[in-house]
């Protein structure tokens, strides 16, 4: 990685904080939140991040699977609550959007496409070389307009190289958006081969609130993938009685579920 200064300091940072790996010094007790930051020498932004760190963490050799979440600002401790009620033996990276509305540029076209090179050339190998954290199991989560991020990222995965095995797209807007640009770089993909190994997961919210519910975008979206017909790409969909703002926390209950049991 070519890490910037800042992303240098944060390194550092971090192994101070998890020296032994999640021991706290006054009482040795596991201690399994770690908050930094990172400014993105591409985005020019800085992204305060948490760490869920799993039971058995402290103790084991191996890597851990590890679900990267946006819009942690809002979601992280609800997302870190379920994890630790349910025992995943994984890791949870969750990023604020940073400033307030960073979201509507970074999880939208085109700026999805810049963000995207933030996580994987800046975030990712920062989180692998400072945890556990597995190269071979990377899962992708957002909600609402982080969901439409997801779903450009399926897309923009080069298939030599692909960042993440898993893909989870919460009641994303995708009929209310300009849909062209993520149709054609589901095309430029197809292109590159169909083969796309990994798990989509798609859920979408029932009841109506202040904005949504967006399950005929979801439903949209998931015939508009099964028509590409892409090799070795499992899609799985739910649907909730909730609303656009309640989806998220039965949505990663689900994606647990399905991913690690």
């Amino acid at each position: 990685m070519q890490a910037n200064h800042n992303s240098l300091y944060t390194l550092l940072l971090i192994i101070i904080l998890i020296n032994s790996y999640g021991c706290s010094s006054d009482d040795n007790t596991f201690v399994n939140e770690v908050s930094l930051s990172l400014t993105s020498t591409i985005t020019g932004i800085e992204y305060p991040i948490n760490v869920f760190l799993p039971p058995g963490y402290n103790e084991s050799n191996q890597e851990f699977p590890v679900l990267y979440a946006l819009d942690g600002q809002f979601l992280h401790d609800s997302y870190a609550a379920i994890m630790e009620d349910t025992g995943t033996p994984a890791i949870l990276v969750s990023i604020h959007q940073g400033p307030s509305g960073r979201r509507n540029i970074d999880y939208l076209y085109p700026g999805a496409t810049t963000y995207f090179s933030f996580l994987k050339t800046e975030l990712i190998p920062l989180i692998e070389e400072s945890f556990k954290a597995s190269p071979t199991n990377r899962t992708l989560v957002g909600v609402s307009n982080g969901g439409l991020m997801v779903e450009i990222a399926l897309f923009i995965e080069h298939p030599k190289n692909q960042f993440f095995t898993n893909y989870v797209a919460v009641d994303a807007p995708f009929l209310a958006v300009d849909m062209f640009p993520i149709l054609s770089l589901a095309a430029e993909r197809l292109t590159l081969g169909d083969r796309l190994p990994g798990k989509l997961v798609l859920t979408s919210a029932l009841n109506s609130g202040f904005i949504g519910p967006f399950d005929e975008d979801t439903t949209a979206f998931q015939e508009f993938v099964e028509g590409y017909n892409f090799q070795g790409l499992q899609i799985f969909r739910a649907a909730f009685n909730e609303d656009h703002v309640t989806v998220a926390s039965p949505s990663f209950r689900y994606t647990l579920d399905l991913l690690f049991n």
